[in-house]
């Protein structure tokens, strides 16, 4: 329970970027003022649903390459994701602004509703999906 905890705390870190780029696995990015190695194996889908006027925001998830110990005997490792939401401020494209998360299995399963547009991030055997919703 507590790692689910710090996975949530954490997923509140917010980067803005110029354009609205599908997010691209890169060794950078910058959480409360140190550097964030970027999880690599992710796989895109839907790009093109993708806000017109959105910004990067890096999450945490679970580490899909590490151990699943049913005994709970270790911690679950957790991995940086870039994600692409719509700003948290009015836009002109008319983007909601209200952030709904929703957590399911672990922090396996993550749901950022923003109304129009949504981002389903899925952890898999050995990568994570990110599936983009208009």
């Amino acid at each position: 329970m507590k790692s689910l905890l710090s996975l949530l705390m954490v997923t509140a870190i917010m980067v803005s970027v110029a354009d609205a780029q599908p997010p691209k696995p890169m060794a950078d990015g910058h959480a409360a003022g140190q550097a964030v190695e970027l999880f690599t194996c992710v796989e895109i889908e839907d790009p093109e649903n993708i806000a017109p006027c959105a910004v990067t925001k890096i999450i945490m998830v679970p580490d899909p390459c590490a151990c699943r110990d049913h005994c709970g005997c270790c911690e679950p490792k957790c991995v940086a994701v870039k994600i692409c939401v719509p700003p948290p401020n009015p836009c002109a494209c008319g983007c909601e602004t209200h952030e709904v998360v929703k957590c399911k299995n672990g922090g396996r399963k993550q749901k950022y509703d923003y109304g129009k547009y949504s981002v389903e991030v899925t952890v898999k055997d050995g990568y994570v999906k990110v599936d983009y919703d208009d």
